[in-house]
């Protein structure tokens, strides 16, 4: 077949696996922002992501982002990382003491990350993989520098071709990264940003799970784009990492990016 995706397993597309996963009750307090910290012990800054709850149960829960949606108390509940330690922070618009937040935190490793990791235990199960549920292949994977304008004009796009040739990686200095694919593959789309100033690795909240279209004022972004010409169903990802130059603050910031299918 022609697309990763109508394969339950190809050995060309790996499946990404979770390096860290932690359960947490967060504590409220009546102070906004409240950020509680603990050591992970990876030695990196894993790539962070997860959901939380009011309940034990996870019966609803909620995404670990910086957007306060989360019910009547209006509650933010994000997460960032770096090379020692993992940050919870809350953010309020009424704040209340003594409720409990119940957290699951899980983790990537970065592409930029080269020594050994292993595979957390699996808390439903003693299995890795599950043939009750759909997995995604790992179409590409990479960690990006903004551009640096002050080389010039003579630095090419970061680019590959998604879906037909194997697992990419690309890492690099250099805005956009194009992916190239063809439809009907439909591939999704998660961003990470570590900031170089404060050493933390966080979820671009506005940037995960995009659909047609969508793209954010602040870097990094994604787009979706026609790359051929209307109905021949040649489509790519832009990821835009901004522009910098030596000695300004964001210089060695950098974008990591998942891209699934």
């Amino acid at each position: 077949m022609q697309y990763p995706t109508h394969f339950i397993f190809n050995s060309d597309y790996p499946f990404d696996m979770v390096v860290y996963y932690k359960y947490y009750v967060f504590t409220t307090n009546s102070s906004t922002p409240q950020t509680i910290s603990f050591e992970h012990n990876l030695g990196f800054a894993p790539l962070l992501f997860g959901i939380w709850s009011y309940t034990e149960d996870f019966a609803k829960s909620y995404p670990l982002t910086d957007f306060i949606t989360a019910g009547s108390a209006k509650i933010a509940l994000y997460v960032e990382s770096d090379a020692t330690k993992v940050y919870i922070t809350k953010e309020q618009t009424k704040p209340t003491s003594g409720r409990k937040l119940y957290v699951k935190i899980y983790g990537f490793a970065p592409t930029t990350w080269t020594g050994n990791c292993k595979p957390t235990a699996q808390s439903s199960s003693s299995l890795l993989l599950d043939t009750d549920l759909a997995y995604s292949p790992l179409l590409a994977a990479g960690a990006v520098n903004p551009k640096d304008i002050s080389q010039g004009g003579g630095q090419t796009t970061l680019m590959g071709v998604i879906g037909k040739t194997g697992y990419q990686e690309i890492n690099g200095r250099d805005n956009p990264v194009a992916l190239y694919y063809q439809e009907p593959l439909s591939p999704t789309v998660i961003l990470w940003k570590t900031t170089a100033s404060t050493g933390k690795t966080k979820l671009q909240t506005n940037a995960q799970f995009m659909t047609m279209g969508f793209a954010n004022a602040a870097y990094p972004t994604a787009s979706y784009a026609l790359a051929g010409a209307q109905g021949s169903g040649e489509m790519a990802i832009q990821i835009q990492t901004g522009a910098s130059r030596p000695g300004q603050a964001n210089y060695d910031d950098v974008t990591h990016f998942r891209v699934y299918g």
